[in-house]
This record gives C-alpha cells, sequence and structure tokens, in this order.
C-alpha cells in the first residue's frame, strides 16, 4: 500500500528586546512581549483559525480516512497560553479528533541535540509531558528541530522509548535510494521516515511562483524523481502558518488543502500517521546517517546556523552553560535557558545568502547578522552573570 503523510509544525521564537550593555546586572527582562504577541497573533489570524475550520471540514467530510500529524514546540504552546489562549483552544479542539496525531520534539526548538545529550534528553522528556498535560496525547514518533539528525540522535531517541524519527530526505546521505522508503538504524530498531524535500518545498517555498491544484501536485509526487513503487510513502512537512500567512489566501493555498485528500484518494493513495509507517513496515533497510542533516537550505546540514563566527561563538557559550544547566534549579534560569538557545537566535545571525522568504529569516527583527549578534550577546551576558551566582 501507498501512503501519503501530512506533518505540520508549529513553533515561534521568542522574540529579544532591544537589550543594551548599560542594562546589564539591571534588567532581566528579554523578551520582546508586544512583538511575540503580534506576530503570534498574525498568525492567527492569517493563517491558523481558517486552517483549523478548514481542516475539521475535511476531518467531517472524509471520516478517519484523513490523517493529519502535527509538531508543537514548547515556546508555541507557552506563547499561546500567555498570550493568546483562545488560540491555544482552538488547537485543543482540533488536536482532539483522532484525525490527528502529535510527534515528540525538543522542547525549545533549539540544538541541544549538538550540544549535551543529557540536557537534550531532558528537553524532549518535558516536551512529550507538556504535550500530554496541554492536548492529552503525544506519539512515539520524534521530530527534532529543523529535524535535525545523525547516528547519535537515533541511538538516544531509541534508548527514550521512540519508535521512529521524521528527518530530511538528504541527498548526501541518500544517493540514488528513495526518500520514500521507511529505512532503520544501523544498529537500532527505530525506523527513520523521510520528508520529501522537494515536494514540501514546492508548497512551503514555491506555492506563489508556481501555484498547482492538488490533483496535478500529487500526479506530480507519483512520477517524480523518485516514482512510487510497491509499499512507498510520501511525508510532506512544513510550516502550519504556510495556509494563509507564507503562502498568502490569494495564492489559493486553502483551497489546495480543501481539494488534497480528493486527490489523494483518487491516486490510490490512503493517508498515514507517521505511527503508522513504523507499524507498516517490519524489513526496512539500514540508512547511515554519520553527520548531521537538517532540512535548512539547498545543503540539508548546519550552516544555516553554524558556518560563521558570530554563531560559532554563541554555540562555544551554549556549550559552556550546558553543565551548570543541567544541575541547575533555578526555573527562571531553566526557562531563560530554554528561550535563548532557540535555533532562531543562530538563523538571524546567519551570513548566507537567503532568498527563501516563507522562513524565520523573514520575521527578523534586525537589520544585519551583527546586530542580531550583539544584542543577542548582551542578553547572554546578563544570564551569564546571573548563572554564575548558582555555581
Amino acid at each position: 500500500m501507498n501512503t501519503f503523510s501530512l506533518v505540520f509544525k508549529v513553533h515561534h521564537p521568542f522574540y529579544l528586546r532591544p537589550y543594551r550593555f548599560f542594562d546589564i546586572d539591571s534588567r532581566h527582562d528579554y523578551y520582546d512581549d508586544y512583538r511575540n504577541k503580534y506576530v503570534l497573533k498574525r498568525f492567527s489570524e492569517r493563517s491558523y483559525e481558517k486552517a483549523n475550520q478548514l481542516l475539521a471540514s475535511i476531518f467531517e467530510r472524509y471520516g478517519e480516512r484523513v490523517k493529519v500529524a502535527f509538531v508543537f514546540s514548547g515556546n508555541a504552546v507557552d506563547q499561546m497560553q500567555w498570550y493568546a489562549p483562545e488560540m491555544l483552544d482552538g488547537f485543543k479542539k482540533l488536536l482532539s479528533s483522532p484525525n490527528v496525531e502529535i510527534l515528540a520534539g525538543d522542547d525549545s526548538g533549539g540544538v541541544m541535540g549538538l550540544l549535551h545529550k543529557e540536557l537534550w534528553e531532558e528537553q524532549v522528556k518535558r516536551h512529550r509531558r507538556r504535550m500530554e498535560e496541554v492536548f492529552g496525547k503525544c506519539g512515539k514518533v520524534l521530530a527534532g528541530t529543523q529535524l535535525l539528525y545523525d547516528d547519535k540522535m537515533g541511538e538516544a531517541a531509541f534508548a527514550l522509548g521512540f519508535k521512529g524519527i521524521l528527518t530530511e530526505g538528504a541527498k548526501p546521505i541518500l544517493g540514488w535510494k528513495s526518500p520514500h522508503v521507511v529505512y532503520r538504524h544501523p544498529e537500532k530498531d527505530i525506523k527513520l521516515i523521510l520528508r520529501d524535500g522537494a515536494l514540501s518545498e514546492s508548497i512551503s517555498l514555491h506555492f506563489a511562483q508556481q501555484p498547482r491544484t492538488a490533483e496535478t501536485f500529487v500526479a506530480k509526487a507519483m512520477e517524480g524523481e523518485a516514482p512510487l513503487r510497491g509499499n512507498s510513502h510520501i511525508t510532506i512537512y512544513c510550516n502550519y502558518a504556510v495556509f494563509g500567512e507564507f503562502q498568502g489566501e490569494e495564492t489559493g493555498i486553502f483551497d489546495f488543502l480543501e481539494y488534497l485528500p480528493a486527490a489523494v484518494f483518487k491516486n490510490g493513495l490512503e493517508f498515514a500517521f507517521p505511527s503508522d509507517l513504523c507499524r507498516l513496515t517490519e524489513e526496512a533497510p539500514a540508512l547511515h546517517v554519520p553527520f548531521t542533516i537538517s532540512d535548512m537550505d539547498e545543503e540539508k546540514d548546519m550552516t544555516a546556523f553554524y558556518a560563521n563566527e558570530l554563531q560559532r561563538d554563541v554555540m562555544e557559550n551554549w556549550k559552556q552553560a550546558c553543565s551548570v544547566m543541567i544541575d541547575c534549579k533555578d526555573e527562571e534560569l531553566q526557562k531563560d535557558f530554554r528561550f535563548l538557545t532557540g535555533v532562531e537566535h543562530l538563523i538571524f545571525m546567519s551570513t548566507k545568502y537567503f532568498t527563501e522568504k516563507p522562513s524565520v529569516r523573514y520575521l527578523t527583527p534586525y537589520d544585519s547578522p551583527y546586530d542580531a549578534y550583539i544584542n543577542y550577546m548582551n542578553v547572554w551576558a546578563d544570564f551569564s552573570r546571573r548563572l554564575e551566582k548558582v555555581r
């Protein structure tokens, strides 16, 4: 049986307010509440409300044949709880449906998996607890920040009890192999579900420039670079805000979503949760991933957030703080550490040439990567001094 999986990410970074050198040691309010509220409200009005209503109507029309998975970051849930509880209620209502599966993640939307194994494990455990508390469920498939993955992360995820990991179908890893096959870790019994990057980005990045109907999209997917054979899957993973925010309503993106299930069924596909793919595939070929991959840019590597001296300096500061944070009992420091180690802070400092509007770079509050670095390091200097007091 050939299957089709839709996975949507909901994440909102905590933007920092302008923080001057003279604020260090005198102010610990790091976050730009106005911007955080504004962005959340804007996304809700332009994207989430209508997309939720549309999905609910699709579920009613097709019953449990349509299946959708969501990945919520802890930061997004925090912001909804603090700034827009009615938005969170809307998501709770949608996600209570049996048509929806919730995937696990690393709570802050950070890169702790690259820095400190124990802290990463704690963030994953915390995320699972929060999903259970807020939405009443959380599956056994992991989708980390920017789909970061390598063999070591696979081993750690297996030790935490996960059955599968969603990651990028990166060509440097796959070579001639197809992203439409469920693979497994070379040594552990954990499945690797690969995102089809080209198809996902044709929706999330290029839909306005190359609008297409749901039927032509699915037809192309069936006969694309890696055409489907028996027991294959197509996995689409993109930001939920692509509907209405990153791709405006005028592009026809909501119509695309509305007619997508009919196109899927017409082409002989069935919807599947990521957890279904883990169960349906017993004999999965091994896939060795010796270096870290992600879903970022054409390279599908770490260069979006670990390529220049600014970013490496920030990462080194994070690494030095990890040994203290693992034993830190101060809840305020733990909260700030989670918010300050989000991957967006690194992406705002990137000096790569980016053309992709539907991304966090499109929402950067800074005029340049250097402004981002200076503002961030002022905040980090204050945080570090607070951390020194609890050593």
